[in-house]
């Protein structure tokens, strides 16, 4: 078997294949133990800053916004103080801004920092979410008497806190909405009103008149009407004009030309996908799929665990020459693991790219990718273990690989 370059093979003696990295950048590990030992948490560098933290276990911004407890500030590339530990939750800088909290946790207030430490958005709002096309989503109220609107990088309200439903800015479109919130028996939110699409001047491109709506993706947004028993979905431009009919249970984003959709048959979702026209270029035929990634998808017929998976490009065609099971696709490049059954039908695990090459050969028990935080360097790293005749070891697996 050919492995990638960016991977080094070592047989251990369980005959278990371990997939690690050349330690690159072993001196700036060690700057950083030095200044890990100082504090409870640190993250990675983005945009010139490292968020630490100090306290207990809490004082991690992986705990959620509304949960950390502990006091959040910024270092500069020397490790020096650049931002003081005076806030009650931080995020990492993203485009030369990120999300701060002050209060206690159910009370707590948030808004937007610059890498100089300067209060943008004032920490007055119950939520806050990053900047995205140039606005940052507000949120006045977690209630039922929610307001929505958008801030700009001035930290102006380009946007006026009057929607009762609002996402963020992608594609330069929003979604928004009008109605009301309420609360079921286990205590989670959901909204009852009419959705539109807006842009960033907050121009209403479609009017709120549906039941549910997406933002736009090569020119063309989702919207949905209530069915009779669900919601039905097609297409409109820019103009608002219909041009793929609501006809389907889901409709994703358009991606390359081609969206996920799926249509109830027999009682139960088949998915494909259409073209920009509305053409069903791979039949609604498959239990499950993926969208399309680099011209290529993962398209599955059957239940679980009895599911056979297929690769196809963009024609529909199978990619590989033979199918897989138990496909676990949440590799956060683009890795997946599956299984092939043996000679005697029992399934085999192995490790496959984005692209269908195989990286670790099917021949392990049990195969698991996740991500994790690695404890030494703070960053988020894919890992994995592979297990064989009771003895498992662990991976690691890097883009590209």
């Amino acid at each position: 078997m050919k492995i990638s370059k960016s991977i080094r093979a070592s047989l251990l003696a369980a005959g278990l294949l371990l997939l690690c990295h050349p330690d690159a950048q072993a001196q700036r590990e060690r700057k950083q133990s030095a200044v890990r030992i100082k504090f409870a948490y640190v993250g990675e560098p983005h945009d010139g800053r490292v968020l630490v933290a100090s306290g207990g276990g809490y004082a991690n911004p992986l705990m959620g916004k509304f949960k950390t407890r502990g006091l959040f500030g910024y270092l500069d590339m020397l490790g020096g103080i650049a931002i003081p530990l005076e806030y009650d939750y931080g995020s990492d800088f993203r485009d030369g801004y990120a999300v701060v909290g002050v209060g206690e946790p159910k009370q707590r207030r948030f808004g937007i920092i610059d890498t100089t430490g300067r209060r943008v958005v004032p920490c007055m709002y119950a939520d806050v979410l990053p900047f995205s096309d140039g606005r940052a989503l507000l949120l006045e109220s977690r209630e039922t008497g929610r307001k929505y609107g958008y801030a700009d990088t001035t930290g102006r309200i380009a946007i006026p806190m009057e929607y009762d439903y609002a996402s963020e800015f992608r594609n330069g479109t929003a979604v928004v909405g009008r109605g009301s919130w309420s609360r079921d028996e286990q205590g989670r939110w959901s909204f009852d009103g009419k959705a539109g699409v807006i842009d960033t001047t907050g121009r209403l491109i479609i009017p709120l008149e549906y039941d549910d709506a997406s933002v736009f993706s090569e020119g063309l947004a989702a919207v949905g009407r209530e069915g009779k028993y669900y919601v039905l979905w097609g297409y409109v431009d820019r103009s608002g004009e219909l041009v793929i009919p609501m006809r389907y249970y889901e409709a994703g984003d358009f991606r390359d030309g081609l969206a996920l959709v799926s249509r109830v048959m027999q009682g139960a979702p088949r998915y494909g996908f259409i073209d920009q026209t509305g053409d069903e270029v791979i039949p609604c035929q498959y239990d499950y799929a993926k969208p399309f990634a680099e011209g290529l998808a993962w398209g599955g017929v059957g239940v679980y665990p009895d599911c056979a998976y297929w690769l196809i490009d963009r024609t529909g065609r199978n990619v590989l020459s033979y199918k897989v099971y138990d496909l676990n696709d949440s590799g956060r490049y683009g890795h997946v693991s599956a299984a092939v059954p043996d000679e005697n039908g029992v399934l085999r695990y192995g490790l496959l790219s984005k692209t269908g090459r195989m990286v670790v050969p099917f021949e392990y028990d049990r195969i698991t990718i996740f991500s994790e935080r690695d404890p030494k360097t703070g960053r988020m790293v894919e890992r994995g273990s592979a297990e064989r005749a009771g003895k498992s070891v662990g991976f690691t697996v890097r883009k590209g690989d």
